[in-house]
Parts: C-alpha cells; structure tokens; sequence
C-alpha cells in the first residue's frame, strides 16, 4: 500500500493506491483503515466504505519525502520530486513519451509518506504498466542522489523500460525466479 497526502489538506484523512490493481481509494479517515486493509488485502474485495477509482495504465512514481522518521528522506526526497517533475516536463522527454504505447505515455510523480529502508535514501518506487501482460510492476530504487540518477530513471526506466541496475532494489509483483528476466543496464 502507498499512502499520499490528501488533496483536500486535512491531517486525518489520506488517499491510498494499492498496487498491482491500483486501485485509489481518496480520502480515508483514519478508522476506516482496518476496515479497508481487512478488506482489500484479507478478503480480496474493493473497499466500499469510502470513493475509490481504478487508476488508468499512467507510470507512478513514488518519492518518499518522509520527515517523520528519518531526516535523510525529508533532505533528499522533495529534491528528487523536484528534479523528476521537472525532467519530465521537458519537451525531450515529452516527445520519447508520446512515441510509447498509449497506456505508457503518462506520468504521475508523487510525494509519498515512509516506504521503508531509509538507509537507502533517496528512495524512489516506479510502478510502470506493462501492457503485454495487463498489470503493473513496482520497481524500488534506493540511494537515488542526483540529478543524473534522475535523468537515469526517467531515460533508462521509464522510456525504454529497463532496469537501472546501480541503484535498484527489487522489484514488486514478481515472481522469485522472474529476475533473469529483466533487462538491466
């Protein structure tokens, strides 16, 4: 589960995107969130408690931005957001992106709260949908620094869908001996 700050700017309410499905449910408070997690992931079924949409086949990327736990996501994090939106929204990238197929030409960058191993910071998660086989891989990344590491990510991960191997974690929504599969550089 990925958790975001709610658009409507209250502290006790969220928007959860829950992949592979990524499925959003907007606006959960907290006591609903036993329910939802009981539900989605214990009993397989869309929580019907609060709004929820089916996201479409757009990239996300997830910076953690974190300042509760550990300052290095808090230091690194909105710099990296930064540098990823603003790399995304030159008209290179732009253009390698329209030439994708239709469900891989938009990208969705968000803030996200604690995603774990802060260790590894700057922590970026890059859930791009694969079409051929209908659903989306989630691919962690760790130690993500620079402005080259995010023009990496962008160039190397998001357009031409291969794993930059340096800074990479694991990867979500795989099966265990799916790895020597990948294409790395």
């Amino acid at each position: 589960m990925i958790e975001q700050a709610s658009s409507n700017n209250q502290v006790d309410c969220v928007d959860l995107i829950i992949f592979p499905e990524a499925i959003q449910y907007k606006n959960v408070k907290t006591q609903h969130i036993s329910a939802l997690v009981d539900s989605h992931c214990v009993q397989n079924e869309t929580y019907t408690g609060v709004a929820s949409e089916m996201l479409d086949g757009s990239t996300f990327v997830f910076i953690c931005c974190h300042h509760n736990r550990d300052q290095k996501c808090s230091t690194c994090g909105p710099r990296i957001y930064k540098n990823m939106v603003t790399t995304l929204q030159t008209s290179s990238v732009q253009n390698q992106l329209k030439k994708l197929p239709s469900q891989c030409q938009s990208v969705q960058v968000h803030r996200t709260s604690c995603v774990g191993g802060h260790k590894y910071a700057g922590n970026v998660i890059i859930f791009k949908y694969n079409p051929g086989l209908k659903t989306y891989f989630g691919d962690w990344y760790g130690y993500v620094d620079d402005d080259n590491d995010v023009e990496m990510l962008v160039q190397t991960h998001i357009i031409d869908g291969k794993i930059v191997k340096s800074i990479w974690r694991g990867r979500m929504n795989m099966e265990l001996d799916a790895e020597k599969f990948l294409k790395f550089v």
